[in-house]
């Protein structure tokens, strides 16, 4: 669909439906969550019953925006009242997780810029030249006539601020400053958000980056770093899915390096990969849907239940056809 129609598609189910559920992808980042808090602020400004349905609690550097948001964890044994579903910044169904049957059995929209996707939604708006989500949004509800305000403008600007890593990814493009821009006239503060969101860590996220570099290995000529963790290295540290956020670039980040890969143990035994590519020849979203994940050409991921070394074989044996 073009943007002109999936705004009018949804600006009519929005008149004529009263509830809705919006979804953020399984281990939601800044611009899952903030697209999701953005559409419900503007949903409540209607008059429109609306929750955010998640598979785990907002990351703590985003609570700053959920004020007066009905923010749930899904809960197989609660009954669900809506019309409309929403999914957002979601690329493949499975990243919805459990909540899954909720979205399926409504009204459905996807809206996502991820190349992978496969338009799973009643109704699919697509862009993969965007930025992010965020960037979506802001044109779609210009669309739609919404006026946006201070809290749909802030949600809106921490989904593209973090999506293109504080507008320095390769996925930066001259509408993230014009928005951003336009974003600032509702009166954001740039200054704190970008502390709250980028600066702030914590003495347990430390302990990780410190395991994460003991922890690199280097390979194909120093074209290639990974670093794995296992549970065992960090079960100690009570840390959570978020603290995780960002690892991936300490391995990227490494002159020389092409590729860099970060893989970890979860608790419940699956393995969850990060893969990020600094050149065009490496298309790292090959490789996470040859497992089953999706992503970026230079951003991608993916979920396995074999071991991690298995993980981190596969991943090597995909990129020799680069490197031989």
């Amino acid at each position: 669909m073009k943007l002109a129609e999936i705004a009018n598609q949804l600006n009519s189910d929005i008149k004529k439906n009263n509830r809705f559920i919006l979804f953020p992808h399984v281990m939601a980042d800044g611009d899952a969550v903030g697209c999701c808090i953005a559409l419900a602020k503007y949903l409540q400004v209607i008059k429109k019953d609306v929750i955010i349905l998640m598979e785990e609690k907002i990351p703590s550097v985003y609570m700053f925006m959920n004020e007066g948001i009905d923010i749930q964890i899904y809960d197989e044994s609660k009954k669900y009242e809506y019309e409309v579903c929403i999914a957002l910044d979601t690329g493949d169904i499975n990243r919805l997780g459990k909540r899954q049957g909720i979205y399926l059995s409504s009204i459905t929209y996807n809206i996502d810029h991820h190349k992978t996707n496969n338009e799973y939604g009643l109704y699919n708006y697509i862009d993969c030249d965007a930025s992010s989500v965020g960037e979506i949004l802001f044109y779609l509800m210009k669309q739609m006539g919404v006026r946006i305000d201070h809290d749909m403008a802030q949600g809106i600007y921490v989904a593209i601020s973090t999506d293109t890593g504080g507008f320095r990814y390769q996925n930066t493009n001259k509408k993230c400053f014009e928005i951003s821009a336009e974003l600032m006239d509702t009166g954001i503060d740039i200054q704190k958000i970008s502390e709250w969101v980028f600066e702030k860590t914590n003495l347990k996220k430390l302990r990780l980056y410190e395991s994460t570099i003991q922890n690199i290995k280097i390979y194909f000529n120093g074209k290639v770093a990974l670093s794995s963790i296992r549970y065992d290295e960090y079960k100690s540290l009570d840390v959570t899915d978020e603290d995780f956020e960002g690892l991936v670039n300490i391995v990227k980040n490494i002159d020389g390096v092409d590729v860099g890969v970060f893989v970890r143990d979860r608790d419940n035994g699956e393995v969850k990969v990060n893969l990020r590519s600094n050149v065009d020849m490496v298309d790292v979203s090959l490789i996470a849907c040859e497992n089953n994940g999706g992503g970026h050409t230079r951003a991608a991921g993916f979920v396995s239940t074999k071991s991690t070394g298995e993980v981190c074989k596969l991943i090597m044996k995909s990129l020799e056809k680069y490197y031989q």
